[in-house]
């Protein structure tokens, strides 16, 4: 029987090692929302691990009775400096004035309106409710109906929906083995698997978890 003979020829092998993790989003990839002056939560509209669409609304806010307060005061301010300034003006044309007070009172008004105009345009005064910017996943809400939320605190973060991976974790033993680039398949723990997702490892560190 004829037998086919040729050079030892080694394939390349492979090995597979299973690592279970959840889904994050990206580095850098995490939208949260806030507001820049004291507000009041009246309700929240989504719940952790919700997915949204852009410009849906996420939670319903009304300033508080300190923001309130400083824009009667800004109010207040920006009217009495705009008489001010009416006054030194028919001054300066009876040369009772010189135009030094002129500028003074010129640049008390300008920036009496300033602060006025740019609490009007934060919404300070009205209830406003807050929406999504980018379509994504709800990852964490920081309040509740009827909390006191300081300036510039967070409230909702969101995951921009199309820039999420998986954050796995490895026996150590099988760390040197792992490496930038490396194909690796995705599939749900308790659903059906059907036809797994294929990607590639970014980042091996080396943080040990409990």
């Amino acid at each position: 029987v004829p037998v086919p003979t040729g050079p030892p020829r080694l394939p390349p092998l492979g090995a597979t090692s299973p690592a279970y993790g959840r889904i994050v989003a990206q580095p850098g990839e995490i939208r949260v929302l806030s507001l820049p002056y004291e507000s009041i939560v009246h309700r929240v509209l989504v719940s952790t691990g919700e997915q949204i669409a852009a410009g849906a609304p996420l939670v319903e806010m009304d300033a508080s009775q300190g923001a309130r307060l400083q824009l009667h005061e800004a109010q207040a301010i920006s009217s009495a400096a705009d008489e001010a300034l009416k006054q030194v003006q028919e001054e300066y044309q009876q040369r009772l004035a010189v135009k030094t007070q002129l500028q003074q009172a010129q640049h008390a008004a300008q920036a009496a309106q300033l602060r006025l105009s740019t609490l009007e345009k934060q919404g300070v005064g009205e209830t406003r409710t807050e929406k999504a910017r980018a379509s994504g996943i709800v990852t964490r809400i920081a309040v509740q109906a009827g909390q006191l939320v300081a300036a510039g605190s967070p409230l909702i973060d969101v995951a921009i929906g199309d820039r999420i991976e998986a954050q796995l974790g490895i026996e150590p033993e099988d760390v040197p083995y792992v490496h930038d680039g490396d194909s690796i398949e995705l599939t749900p723990v308790h659903l059906d698997p059907g036809k797994p997702v294929v990607g590639h490892v970014r980042l091996v560190t080396r943080q040990v978890t409990p």
